[in-house]
């Protein structure tokens, strides 16, 4: 088949049409868009691998592939391919029809083997299985399948009933909707593992309404989880039950309560040394509040500042003058430099008896900076070598 021949059977043009499109680009661009049908056919190979594979070391890539192949996940890599003033064209033309990426219609057998799949001794292979069907629309679903993600929502596997949430049922209405009884029994008190995803899926773009789980939703902004309590709070608004106003006062209130908490723990820190370890550990992945309190102990000496200021990565924000120039949220970094600059010109910190040295920080050399030299607006200051 010759590409002119390829671009009619796959953008579904008239010949002419894709003559007069095959004079104006190259032929990678109709290379690209012929490519989009080879999932298709590497589909129905692994598909016939899913009736002849039993290994768990075979059947977990067959099933990692196909979940892309169902996502579409090839049309990133095919667009990459494709010049920027050709996208809008390309979009528009992309395969339809059986033989197109998006259209991948799985056959009943298909359907079947992963029904059985379903029912696999071993997490990995259920957890792949779920991953492929969650890309599958639930008109195909048998009654095989819904019976037995029913049965791993209300199992006793919290994995996979975090995974049966997460792939069938967030940000998928009617898939919430079929599996409403099993989201809604995790969001009971003794799932508390299961919590998260359960009332993400609730939390959804386009879920509607339940009004009977709002005495669960109002338990859940007590959660211990402060992601649960954020989209519990968002749901209650959502609900009509409390006004946005009275959810920003609460997360205020909840804040001022976690932040009082983070300076009793660090404040019961008696000397400089632990101090400094406290500083060294901390994970920057948690409520950085923890690195003010420190900055702030009475304790604190210029080494501990220098050592929260170096890991707090200040080479990234030499490129902005004003915190309004910083993303939202990163703006906290950003007041947690400045804080410790004005403390060391202001003499807070003092010498003591710590050292530490950006240069080598356990070995990595914390001063070196990939920004580039005409990005730099504000330099780091020499006080903090």
């Amino acid at each position: 088949m010759d590409i002119v021949e390829r671009l009619q059977k796959y953008s579904g043009a008239d010949l002419k049409a894709c003559e007069a499109q095959l004079a104006k680009r190259n032929g990678n661009f109709w290379e690209a868009l012929f490519d989009l049908t080879t999932s298709l056919n590497e589909k129905d190979i692994l598909v016939q691998k899913l009736f002849t594979t039993d290994t768990i070391e075979e059947l977990v890539p067959i099933l990692k592939r196909l979940r892309e192949i169902y996502g579409g996940w090839d049309l990133s890599d095919v667009k990459i391919r494709v010049a920027d003033d050709d996208e809008a064209f390309f979009m528009a033309n992309r395969p339809t029809g059986e033989e197109g990426l998006y259209s991948i219609i799985p056959g009943p057998e298909e359907m079947e083997q992963y029904c059985m799949l379903l029912k696999s001794t071993e997490d990995a292979i259920v957890t792949e299985t779920l991953k492929v069907i969650g890309m599958i629309e639930v008109k195909h679903f048998s009654n095989g399948i819904i019976e037995n993600i029913k049965k791993l929502l209300t199992g006793k596997n919290v994995h996979l009933a975090n995974e049966a949430m997460g792939s069938n049922c967030a940000d998928q209405p009617e898939k919430a909707a079929l599996f409403f009884d099993g989201l809604k029994f995790n969001l009971k008190t003794n799932r508390s593992q299961n919590h998260f995803k359960a009332i993400r899926a609730f939390w959804s773009k386009d879920i509607p309404v339940y009004p009977e789980i709002t005495d669960d939703i109002q338990r859940l902004t007590r959660s211990g989880n402060s992601q649960v309590r954020d989209m519990a709070r968002d749901l209650l608004v959502r609900y009509g039950q409390i006004s946005p106003e009275e959810k920003a006062a609460a997360e205020l209130r909840l804040r001022k309560a976690e932040v009082a908490g983070i300076y009793y723990k660090v404040e019961k820190i008696r000397s400089a040394k632990a101090l400094q370890t406290f500083a060294d550990k901390f994970n920057w992945d948690e409520d950085v509040e923890h690195m003010f309190a420190v900055i702030r102990h009475e304790l604190c000496e210029a080494a501990i500042a220098k050592l929260v200021y170096w890991r707090s990565e200040p080479n990234y924000y030499q490129k902005f003058t004003a915190i309004e120039q910083v993303e939202e949220y990163h703006r906290d970094i950003y007041r947690l430099q400045r804080e410790i600059e004005e403390g060391m010109t202001g003499g807070k910190y003092p010498v003591g008896t710590l050292i530490y040295d950006p240069k080598d920080d356990h070995g990595s050399d914390r001063a070196e900076s990939n920004v580039a030299e005409n990005e730099i607006k504000r330099p780091i200051p020499e006080f903090m070598y």
